[in-house]
């Protein structure tokens, strides 16, 4: 039901109805036809770039009002931002319609590109596998360039659908490709798509080894250095050898070093520019051995000779007179006399001698004139000219006065054959500078 000052906006027949509500009721029934004329309506619309003029049912584009300024056509391309009029005279020739729309071109979203230096990191993760997690944000700055935020938005992609989409983003990635899309947020549909590509570069690995420098710790005298190799060119990486404060102490693919302590290494790849972790590695100190020894008791029967080894390292091997080298520093059963015992030290840090005097005696002695056992003395006192020997027979009677770097006793009492028989002796001698005596007994036999 349409009253009076209803506004009609399309055509249509009304119908004008009227009853006079009595009885009987009488009515009565007009129509007319309104007719309107309606230009199209287009909605305002955000694009970036370019919009193209759709194609009109009623009316005509215009840069004016009133159908004035420059007349458009449908497919004309707008580049600017303006507002656009459509106009048209009704078929009646007595009235006109017109719309309007606004047509706002906003800047297109550009993804810039990304340079290799930016997209490459090294391999920092602790793998060393050439694989790492990238962050991607600290790509935004390069991607957008001077677009910035709220209107223009960066996020990341897997892959090139979800870009288009606006799908899944992601903020890092372990993989060598990801897709960056760029939004102006101005209009839904404008946006750039752009690849990126990410380079994860291994980090070099040295191989440093630690050893042994030989190095009297009482004089801090360095008698032997050691060299450290890095096990990497020189060429194609450069160095940097730190000790234990921090301090670099060297720069070159070895390092000799004349103090025990640790050291690191950080090794740089020239090309890529990637650094090591630092490697440890130890020096260790070693001298050679300052040496004592102790000799079962002079004249046992089973005489020892036990060795100390004194020294920084302390990793010692140990001969006596030109065995072989044993671990063991105690040689058993050893002969009477002077020995020499070495001290070896296994870092290669030299040799320490010292020499050890076996004191015995010869339990029986031949006097047949064969050559072999016919004289009797404790030869190994031969080097102490005081020494003297008192030999006696069996009754306690003196039969010779000896010294021991002398020729012996023959057996004989002046020019008498003596019998076969157990004869005492007392012998005098030093040891270590100290005066002593020993008294046993030997047999002569015939």
């Amino acid at each position: 039901m349409l009253h009076e000052g209803d506004l009609i906006t399309f055509s249509e027949t009304i119908y004008v109805y009227a009853e006079t509500g009595t009885t009987p009721n009488c009515t009565d029934e007009k129509s007319f036809k309104v007719t309107t004329f309606n230009v199209d309506d287009v909605s305002d619309v955000t694009i970036c770039e370019s919009y193209i003029l759709p194609v009109l049912n009623i009316g005509s584009y215009y840069t004016q009002p009133k159908g004035s300024g420059t007349r458009l056509n449908a497919g004309q391309v707008i580049k600017s931002s303006q507002t656009i009029y459509i106009y048209a005279i009704s078929p009646f020739g007595t009235c006109y319609d017109e719309s309007k729309f606004t047509v706002t071109i906003i800047d297109t979203p550009v993804a810039n590109p990304v340079s290799a230096s930016i997209s490459t990191v090294c391999d920092e993760d602790g793998t060393n596998d050439g694989i790492t997690f990238f962050d991607l944000s600290r790509l935004n700055s390069t991607v957008l360039g001077n677009q910035t935020a709220p209107e223009f938005e960066i996020a990341y992609y897997a892959s090139q659908v979800d870009a288009v989409t606006k799908t899944n983003p992601i903020t890092s990635t372990n993989s060598n490709t990801v897709f960056v899309r760029v939004t102006n947020n101005l209009a839904a549909n404008c946006f750039d798509v752009k690849t990126i590509t990410i380079t994860v570069l291994k980090l070099p690995i040295p191989n440093p080894k630690g050893g042994i420098i030989c190095y009297d710790s009482k004089t801090k005298t360095l008698l032997n250095p050691f060299t450290i190799v890095s096990g990497l060119s020189a060429t194609t990486h450069t160095f940097k050898w730190l000790d234990v404060t921090g301090t670099i102490v060297g720069v070159g693919s070895t390092y000799r070093a004349i103090l025990p302590g640790k050291y690191s290494l950080i090794a740089t790849n020239i090309s890529t520019g990637c650094s090591s972790f630092p490697i440890s590695v130890e020096v260790s100190p070693s001298q050679p051995a300052i040496v004592s020894y102790a000799i079962t008791e002079d004249f046992s029967d089973n005489q020892n000779i036990t060795v100390e080894a004194v020294g920084v390292g302390g990793d010692y091997e140990y001969q006596l007179d030109f065995g072989s080298f044993q671990d063991s520093p105690i040689f058993e059963n050893v002969s009477t006399g002077t020995h020499t015992i070495t001290v070896r030290d296994k870092n290669g840090c030299g040799n320490a001698v010292a020499k050890a005097l076996v004191v015995n005696y010869p339990k029986f002695f031949t006097p047949n004139d064969d050559g072999i056992n016919d004289t009797w003395n404790i030869t190994s006192l031969k080097e102490q000219t005081k020494s003297r020997i008192y030999i006696y027979d069996r009754y306690g009677k003196l039969v010779r006065e000896l010294k021991p770097n002398g020729p012996g006793w023959d057996g004989k009492f002046g020019n008498i054959d003596l019998p076969s028989s157990d004869y005492w002796f007392t012998v005098s001698y030093e040891d270590d500078g100290v005066s002593k005596e020993f008294k046993s007994h030997f047999s002569m036999k015939r």
